[in-house]
């Protein structure tokens, strides 16, 4: 977490904040329109999962079948994904259906999102929960993950170059010294992804990232 802040604190509406040191988009909020009587159970602390690795352009299979998120449990504790929503700015949203613990991201470990979870299509890739409804701009977009009740966790709004890492077929990866942190809004603090995947792209989904430069 970010020194300073009392992170994870919990206000009178079950909201999650960051704390007076933080930025107010990351705090956990209340998506408008939605009915102030509903009952309220209190969301994970922001960024106690985050996005860490995404593929927005595969070069060796289509987008259709291609894209994926990484996303990251910061706590020790497994945490379930499912009825939660990723979604941007824009139109695109989805919300992840994972029953069963089939969208559970192991304490500390890593969960893979994706359009296909077939990976003789998806460039050999193992996806962990597949979703439909979002896709990502091969320009600038966003990727937010929601808790259920329209409680956002963690965000990126990612450019199209120059700052941005843009090579078609390689993830964008978030260095590991910037995770949790406000680091990962800087853009260089993502890179391109090196490892070699069994179709021909780079990236390591469902591991830790590549380093920086590599």
């Amino acid at each position: 977490e970010v020194p300073g802040r009392a992170f994870g604190s919990v206000d009178r509406i079950g909201a999650v904040w960051a704390g007076a040191g933080g930025a107010a988009s990351w705090s956990s909020r209340r998506l408008p329109g939605r009915n102030p009587a509903a009952p309220l159970a209190a969301p994970p602390p922001v960024r106690s999962v985050i996005v860490t690795e995404f593929m927005k352009d595969p070069a060796a299979v289509s987008d259709t079948r291609g894209e994926w998120v990484e996303v990251h449990n910061r706590s020790a504790s497994p945490i379930d994904l499912d009825g939660w929503t990723l979604r941007d700015e824009g139109s695109n949203r989805t919300v992840l259906a994972a029953p069963g613990g089939a969208g559970g991201v192991p304490g500390y470990g890593f969960l893979v999102l994706g359009r296909s979870d077939d990976p003789l299509a998806n460039g050999g890739v193992r996806v962990g929960v597949t979703y439909s409804g979002f896709t990502l701009s091969n320009g600038a977009d966003e990727i937010v993950l929601e808790a259920p009740g329209g409680f956002e966790i963690d965000r990126v709004d990612y450019g199209d170059g120059p700052l941005w890492p843009d090579d078609a077929g390689r993830s964008v990866s978030l260095a590991r010294s910037a995770w949790g942190t406000d680091l990962a809004l800087n853009p260089s603090s993502w890179c391109s992804g090196s490892s070699p995947l069994p179709a021909g792209d780079q990236g390591t989904p469902g591991a830790v990232n590549d380093a920086c430069g590599g």
